[in-house]
């Protein structure tokens, strides 16, 4: 088996990008002798002309083995969070929610709720969020770390946190609504990716879904334009493949429709 990639992916919206960098700096110096690396989501804002902020995000997942998500009452209601994460759970990345500003662990919503979260209200939250990145990289758990400091400096990044009055530069629509075929479709190819089948027919996905072949085309389309799921080509177009991409988990994700959360 091969060893897990040394790099940890640190999702955030424009306004935590301070809490991120910090979050950055903590795990750098517990795991400086290891060479850890991070990536704050926020670097994917600013891209070269003709390059796009999802195939900059999925690229950066595949070099990392852990996701740390900065979550709060206002993050959790930006489809930015959402997208990313589905992206990781895609592509079954170990995901650390790290909860601040009034959103404590037990409040988060499902399926957050479902992941192993850290929140800055804990008085041993640096060592947590440390010790959990430590497992997913597998390393030992770091020790003798100034863990109280870096607490201060994280709950002092989060004090600091203002949200503008304007919508963000990384701020989208309220997700849309979807009928319950596209639902069902969306969480039929979710539930197969959680077990590995990242693509599937558009046949089986006609008959796992029971929508009928013609109302599947057009439903596909729909999906397809939203950007929630990827459809191949092929001559015989009941064997076009088909998956779910990070943007079609995401609106799962932030409407709770995710297989097994309802």
């Amino acid at each position: 088996m091969a060893a897990a990639p040394l790099r940890v992916f640190i999702s955030h919206i424009h306004e935590e990008a301070a809490l991120g960098a910090v979050v950055s700096s903590c795990i750098k110096d517990a795991f400086h002798a290891r060479s850890v690396t991070t990536f704050l989501s926020g670097d994917a804002q600013d891209l070269p002309a003709g390059r796009k902020w999802i195939e900059v995000i999925e690229q950066e997942l595949d070099q990392a083995a852990v996701v740390v998500a900065l979550l709060s009452p206002v993050s959790l209601r930006r489809p930015w969070v959402n997208i990313e994460l589905g992206a990781a759970w895609i592509k079954h990345r170990h995901i650390i929610p790290l909860c601040h500003s009034e959103l404590r662990v037990g409040d988060l919503p499902r399926p957050f709720g479902d992941f192993h979260g850290v929140g800055l209200d804990q008085d041993d939250a640096a060592e947590r969020l440390l010790g959990g990145v430590a497992d997913a990289l597998r390393l030992e758990q770091p020790r003798r770390l100034a863990f109280k400091e870096m607490l201060a400096e994280l709950r002092s990044a989060a004090a600091g946190i203002k949200i503008a009055e304007s919508p963000a530069p990384d701020a989208r629509a309220e997700p849309p609504d979807l009928p319950p075929e596209q639902i069902r479709m969306l969480r039929f190819l979710a539930g197969l990716a959680n077990r590995g089948i990242d693509k599937v027919p558009l046949s089986n996905l006609a008959a796992g879904t029971q929508v009928g072949l013609a109302a599947m085309k057009y439903h596909l389309a729909e999906l397809e334009k939203r950007h929630f799921v990827y459809v191949g080509h092929h001559p015989k177009p009941r064997e076009s493949d088909v998956r779910i991409s990070p943007g079609g988990v995401g609106w799962l994700l932030a409407q709770d429709e995710m297989p097994g959360s309802s």
